[in-house]
């Protein structure tokens, strides 16, 4: 009596894994793909939020501030910082730059507080210090999240997308409200204008990824588009307020 047994042979069950090994590989890369991209809507949108809160924010004292804002600039434990005054509150700032970035002693990058009596710009807070408000103002806060650094701050008649701001000491509405940030490490952002004398790296078609140095900037910091690119995020917001008092 002749059996009838059929199964598979050891050359189809190696075609069929083999088969099974590529659609879980493309899957994989699906994935991956599907969380990048993800990361990267996260990343802008939190960039964003953050920036349309502080544009809110700062309208409405501009609205509502009886004093027209005024602007300076100090040196405070041999750091440059500039500063803001609207209606007593100070926005003390520094761009291009994270704390610890490039060895530089600051630990936090744009300070909003009420300092006590007078509000001076040419007298900024020191963001060397972990508590830059001291005892001198109240109501300090880190405006920005870490890992995000102001690429330009501007209230005036004129401005510009770049760290380029046409200021006075005393300026009046209607006032023009332009703010950059920029999320992400220094070597995932580059300068989309940079100027012949810009270090390579800031370039955004430079190969050279070492030493980026985004002090000097002539464009509009963007994301270069590499790997890692999902934790970078930029956004730029301009908008022109009138003084309702």
């Amino acid at each position: 009596m002749k059996n009838n047994e059929t199964g598979f042979t050891i050359l189809e069950l190696l075609i069929a894994t083999a088969i099974l090994s590529i659609i879980l590989l493309l899957v994989t890369v699906v994935m991956i793909s599907i969380g990048s991209l993800y990361n990267k809507g996260l990343s802008e949108s939190n960039t964003q939020d953050t920036a349309r809160n502080i544009v809110s924010q700062i309208s409405s004292q501009l609205e509502l501030s009886a004093d027209d804002a005024t602007y300076g600039q100090g040196t405070v434990s041999n750091v440059n910082v500039s500063a803001y005054c609207i209606g007593g509150i100070r926005y003390s700032f520094v761009l291009n730059t994270l704390p610890g970035e490039n060895g530089n002693t600051l630990q936090h990058v744009f300070w909003k507080d009420v300092p006590t009596g007078y509000c001076n710009p040419n007298f900024p807070a020191d963001l060397t210090q972990s508590n830059p408000s001291g005892a001198s103002a109240t109501n300090g806060e880190e405006l920005i999240s870490p890992s995000t650094r102001l690429t330009s701050f501007c209230i005036g008649s004129e401005v510009t997308v770049n760290a380029t701001c046409n200021n006075s000491s005393t300026l009046s509405s209607p006032y023009v409200v332009s703010i950059g940030l920029a999320f992400g490490s220094a070597d995932l952002l580059c300068d989309n204008n940079p100027s012949p004398s810009e270090p390579p790296a800031n370039n955004c078609n430079a190969t050279n990824l070492s030493g980026e140095n985004l002090s000097n900037i002539n464009g509009q910091v963007t994301c270069r588009g590499k790997t890692g690119d999902e934790y970078c995020g930029t956004s730029y917001l301009n908008t022109v307020i009138d003084s309702r008092l």
